[in-house]
């Protein structure tokens, strides 16, 4: 090209190229004056609207919430391990174990590893000549944190440079390398290596910018640096260390998650188990948790509340937004560090000068193991649990150092959604926690009561009633569950029957039946009837079905229900009985009463049994009669039961002589047939008898001419009589019954 033609290509470039990077010279214009401890750009213009004052009030009220979040924090100090997981993806497990060793050992020997390391070097930094108290105070506090932070990064720095001297590099080749690697995993916070963003202190980017930095360095090394380490390898080695950064933050936040309670990690494997979880109803537990509940024997289950796939995929979007520098503390309340929880509670994270954070954890978690969990408040007012906290060791460290939310029941609340007991399933839950029941164990019987699904066969009130039934509890904390995750219409009545000593199953046989089954209670016990007694008859009662063709249970087999009924005594049946049939001594027309009729049954010597099949089979009224007239209690029940079975056409002679044919003594015969016959009829028999007539002899005699009819019925009534082996009286004395009169005894064949 001649030189006029490069000229004018150059030129052509310059055209093309004005407004490429045209931001770039401000970028470097900003970078310059940050080098120079000059305040950044957004800095200024916050400070020349707002002022000076608000402007440091604003730096100063950020550096407190970072002291109080930091400081006395045993959650954040150990989220400094992360990048030791992380840096497994480009280094060998070996070389890390080894690394830790060497480190651990120059902790007690320094071998001057630190000192030819620029990374570490600049990571130690320097302090001001002069520190405040609080200053002098929050740098003790959080030097356990910055213990960890140098374990980790001369850690990292130690197994990248082993690893680089076995691939042939030079010691110092080999150190820059690291440092370089270092630096990208972990974020280099020495002077003008960060972006200059951070460098803004205006509490508007502070906002997104706190706590953000490993946050952002750690996407900006999985999705760059991490690739362009290892271009030259191809991408099988790529998605093998993809995947090994993977497993390693996964292993990390299974530990953490054990130990603190949540996941700071990036880890996406989990979060793919979570979606599983959300969308198929099943998903892997913490391992480390179902180890233990493997060796201890408790129930393991990989089943999960599933849930629709709109909530899936928001559940699974908010995972991800909280692993998102500068949004993901601020709006999903993720990251490391979340700084939402200076939002939740301003007071702990802005009134003390450090630590406030930790504090505040401190007095939440031991009001959470007096308690026995954490609280609400409804929109009356009313208590509602939000989650349990068990009154143990292992829990009350957990929620007074990590906080209420790493304990085991503050990290199913997160799984369940934040979701909480209403009031009645708090007050159920506190009844079990005050009857000595574990925390956990009373949140799972509520939660599974307040679970309950009908069936085909069973409501699911008479589930709930089952399962409340089966529980080993006392029968106060029941009727407490009961009222609270059931039904309260019948606190009086159970209340009532707990104080008279009936016990569960006898009053769940009254309540089961609703009102109608309180009210039949109540009308037995007044009737005389003991509680527990009246208590399973109320029961038996309602548990009775119709017979076949039948709509309703009749008031025969509802008798028959009592009468069955073991421990009762007649008297309480009876009085049972009473509340059905009524107590009236009679009929509204001045006859016996059913229930009247059945006391002077039992009255006259019968059991209640015999007396209730007397009247079921219509034979109390004969009885009755019979006993009255003078019979004994089993010689009227064996005449009742003759007289029931003789044919519904037979003669009232017949019937005489039914009686008469019975193995009964001449007595009761007597009294039987009095019962039976009219007032004239009786008085005849009595004359035969005085006579010296038996009974049947004379019912026999009867019965024989009844049956002679028509033209010469007195003839043959006579001859009837003539040829009995009587005397000559007693023959005069059928002469009379059969109805003839004196005056025609001298025409009889014995005169």
């Amino acid at each position: 090209m001649t030189e006029e033609q490069k000229d004018e290509a150059v030129r052509k470039k310059q055209e093309e190229g004005r407004y490429e990077l045209s931001n770039y010279v401000n970028n470097i214009e900003e970078y310059t004056n940050l080098l120079a401890n000059k305040r950044s750009a957004a800095d200024r213009g916050i400070e020349f609207f707002a002022g000076r004052d608000f402007y440091n009030f604003s730096k100063a009220l950020e550096n407190r919430v970072a002291a109080n979040m930091v400081a006395v924090n045993p959650g954040s100090w150990l989220t400094n391990f992360i990048p030791i997981s992380q840096a497994w993806a480009e280094v060998s497990a070996g070389d890390i174990l080894t690394s830790m060793r060497d480190t651990l050992s120059a902790i007690v020997k320094d071998d001057g590893f630190k000192t030819k390391s620029d990374f570490l070097t600049n990571r130690i930094g320097s302090d001001p000549l002069v520190l405040s108290w609080t200053q002098d105070a929050s740098k003790v506090l959080t030097r356990p944190m910055e213990w960890i932070d140098m374990f980790t990064s001369e850690t990292v720095v130690r197994a990248r440079y082993n690893s680089n001297l076995k691939l042939g590099m030079s010691e110092t080749a080999a150190m820059e390398e690291a440092d370089s690697f270092a630096a990208s995993l972990i974020a280099d916070r020495s002077k003008g290596a960060l972006p200059t963003i951070f460098e803004s202190r205006n509490p508007f980017t502070k906002l997104f910018t706190q706590f953000q930095v490993e946050v952002n360095n750690q996407l900006s090394y999985l999705y760059r640096d991490l690739p362009r380490n290892l271009k030259e390898r191809g991408k099988k080695s790529l998605a093998v260390a993809l995947l090994k950064f993977m497993l390693g933050a996964w292993l990390y936040d299974e530990l953490y998650e054990a130990i603190v309670g949540r996941r700071p990690a990036l880890d996406p494997l989990n979060m793919l188990n979570e979606l599983s979880g959300d969308l198929f109803g099943y998903a892997l537990p913490n391992t480390i948790e179902l180890a233990v509940d493997m060796i201890t024997g408790n129930d393991v289950s990989l089943a999960t509340e599933r849930t629709d796939a709109a909530t899936a995929l928001a559940n699974f979007g908010k995972e991800l937004g909280g692993q998102l520098p500068f949004i993901g503390g601020p709006v999903f309340d993720g990251g490391r560090l979340p700084i939402q929880s200076a939002f939740k509670d301003p007071l702990a994270y802005l009134l003390l000068p450090f630590g406030g954070g930790q504090l505040s954890k401190f007095v939440k978690g031991v009001n959470a193991v007096a308690e026995g969990g954490v609280y609400g408040e409804d929109a009356e007012g009313n208590p509602t649990l939000k989650y349990p906290v068990e009154r143990n060791v292992k829990d009350a460290l957990t929620a007074m150092v990590f906080g209420t939310t790493s304990t085991k029941g503050g990290q199913e609340w997160i799984d369940r959604g934040f979701s909480r007991l209403t009031a009645k399933q708090t007050a159920a839950y506190a009844a079990l926690l005050g009857g000595g029941i574990d925390a956990y164990d009373a949140f799972d019987v509520v939660m599974d009561i307040k679970g309950t699904e009908k069936t085909e066969t069973q409501s699911a009130n008479d589930i709930k009633r089952e399962k409340i039934s089966a529980l080993d509890i006392s029968d106060e904390l029941k009727a407490t569950l009961y009222s609270n995750l059931i039904t309260d219409d019948y606190d009086e009545s159970i209340d009532d029957m707990l104080r008279r000593g009936v016990d569960w199953d006898g009053i769940m046989g009254v309540v089961t039946n609703s009102k109608y089954g309180v009210e039949r209670y109540n009308k037995l016990v007044d009737a005389g009837v003991s509680p527990g007694n009246a208590a399973r008859i109320t029961e038996a009662l309602y548990s009775l079905e119709p017979e076949d063709g039948k709509k309703s249970v009749s008031q025969v087999q509802q008798y028959g229900a009592i009468d069955k009924l073991d421990g009762l005594t007649d008297e309480e049946k009876l009085a049972a009985i009473g509340t059905i049939m009524g107590t009236d001594a009679t009929t509204e027309s001045g006859n016996p009463s059913q229930y009247s009729k059945l006391t002077d049954a039992i009255e006259s010597g019968l059991s209640l049994t015999d007396a209730l099949e007397q009247r079921e089979n219509g034979t109390l009224d004969d009885y009755l009669e019979f006993y009255s007239a003078g019979m004994k209690s089993d010689a009227a029940v064996d005449a009742a039961e003759t007289l029931d079975a003789m044919p519904e056409d037979a003669s009232t002679v017949e019937r005489y002589l039914a009686i008469a044919e019975m193995p009964l003594s001449e007595r009761d015969k007597d009294a039987a047939l009095s019962a039976i016959m009219s007032d004239s009829a009786y008085e005849k028999y009595q004359a035969a008898r005085s006579k010296g007539i038996d009974t049947y002899e004379y019912v026999a005699f009867l019965r024989a001419i009844s049956d002679f009819s028509g033209d010469g019925k007195q003839q043959r009534v006579w001859d009837y009589i003539n040829s009995l082996p009587l005397s000559t009286a007693q023959k005069d004395q059928l002469h009379y019954a059969a109805g003839y009169k004196e005056s025609s005894l001298a025409k009889t064949p014995w005169h």
